[in-house]
């Protein structure tokens, strides 16, 4: 899925009627290409881009001033098809939608939930509050709600209507959807070309694939969670560090008493067992510890998290086990020391 933004200039398309047939023939042109599938909208999903207008329900008179906002999104082509929107009821726009046949529209989910929760909004008429009285536009259709505020962002009512039937002459920008097996740098030469032959004055920008702006939209998240990873490690390590000097210096403190217990037949493995054991209980401590700080904390870094929850079992047995075996790792090399004592050195040491 390539995308890029197009804008005609206004010196050359000032006026709606200048601009519609331009939109018409690139479209058709860029729909002529061996497999490729293309569209339009004004706003593009993850691109942080939008444009809002006041809303008039027909039959709802409101307070000038007081109007609810919705999200607009102009379009052109097989649009929802193109972005993998579903038809949740009603129908599509046509080829039969022009300029001069009525003004239709298609609203999504969440327009539908905020505004038409207990009413059909199939045959409803809405009109933006700062057009000239009697701007109707009829609802034709719903469609299902898209992420285009980000991936960690709840949908916005939005309104969907045509560049064919627009009369804002002012919204001159467009953003190209063209969906295709091909290369993207091949297929972004091909689009390029459609665009020239029609007007070389044009220069398309914000050349990007849908993946590159969904991973452009959680670069700060990306960069947050990175920073706490490196931090987490850090503190990993420095624990690390930590129990093995504690065990270390233990097991140097306790050399007689290693030595002692060699002497009466201890064996190898009850030393390792006598080392380990030490380092466990402090691991297991602090897991505990660690897991009830954790359990009363995440909740203020619940904005950073996405598709998971800040009490997650899994995540959290994962940590508590991944720290315990780091500990038993760190208690590995005075384990190993405490395996070889000499009994005779031992019992001499002071």
């Amino acid at each position: 899925m390539l995308t890029m933004r197009v804008e005609l200039p206004e010196a050359r398309y000032e006026e709606a009627a200048k601009q519609r047939p331009f939109r018409a023939r690139l479209l058709e042109s860029l729909n002529a290409l061996p497999n490729v599938q293309a569209a339009m909208i004004s706003e593009l999903p993850m691109s942080g881009d939008y444009l809002t207008h006041d809303l008039s329900i027909e039959g709802r008179p409101v307070k000038l001033g007081e109007e609810p906002e919705v999200q607009t999104r102009t379009i052109l082509g097989d649009y929802f098809s193109v972005m993998g929107i579903p038809l949740l009821r009603g129908r599509d726009f046509s080829a039969q939608d022009r300029e001069d046949t009525p003004v239709v529209v298609v609203v999504n989910e969440t327009f539908v939930r905020t505004f038409f929760s207990n009413q059909d909004p199939l045959g409803a008429r809405v009109e933006w509050s700062r057009d000239k009285p009697g701007s109707w536009k009829t609802i034709v259709g719903v469609v299902g709600d898209v992420k285009h505020f980000g991936l960690d962002q709840p949908e916005q009512p939005a309104v969907y209507d045509l560049y064919s039937q627009m009369d804002e002459p002012w919204k001159r920008w467009m953003s190209l959807a063209v969906r295709s097996p091909r290369d993207p740098g091949e297929l972004t030469r091909a689009v390029e070309a459609q665009i020239w032959a029609l007007d070389r004055g044009i220069p398309p920008t914000a050349v990007l694939t849908m993946k590159d702006l969904m991973d452009a939209s959680v670069t700060p998240r990306k960069f947050n969670l990175t920073l706490m990873m490196i931090f987490g490690g850090v503190a990993l390590a420095l624990a690390a560090i930590g129990i093995y000097g504690v065990v270390a210096y233990s097991v140097t403190q306790r050399t007689h008493e290693i030595g002692v217990r060699v002497a009466l037949g201890a064996q190898q493995r009850d030393i390792v067992r006598l080392v380990l054991g030490e380092g466990a209980r402090l691991a297991l401590l602090g897991a505990v510890l660690g897991l009830a700080a954790a359990a009363a904390l995440t909740r203020f870094m619940a904005s950073l998290l996405f598709g998971v929850s800040i009490h997650d079992p899994l995540t959290f047995f994962t940590v508590a086990t991944v720290l315990v075996c780091v500990a038993a790792a760190a208690c590995c090399i005075p384990a190993r020391r405490a395996m070889r004592v000499d009994p005779m050195v031992a019992l001499r040491y002071e």
